[in-house]
């Protein structure tokens, strides 16, 4: 079921999503819908790797990126 939902959002951070929709040929929904889908298979993903891999160091710099991706989410407003 589709539910309508208001956003406040910097207006040039409203402009730079419908650009990037825009170049992928998509609505700007899709293309929330989208990213926040992948942000909940990289969450997952984050979240079984360090479950099982606490004791190998490559585990380690994944976890890294994941906290990198969060930080450039919350500077970008696109993190809740």
């Amino acid at each position: 079921m589709k539910t309508k939902l208001t956003l406040s959002l910097d207006s040039s951070i409203i402009q730079l999503a419908k650009e990037l929709a825009k170049q992928r040929d998509i609505s700007l929904s899709q293309m929330i819908s989208d990213y926040i889908e992948e942000q909940k298979k990289v969450s997952d993903k984050l979240e079984a790797l360090h479950k099982f891999g606490n004791d190998i160091p490559e585990m380690s710099m994944v976890a890294e990126e994941g906290e990198k991706i969060k930080s450039l989410n919350l500077k970008y407003g696109l993190d809740s």
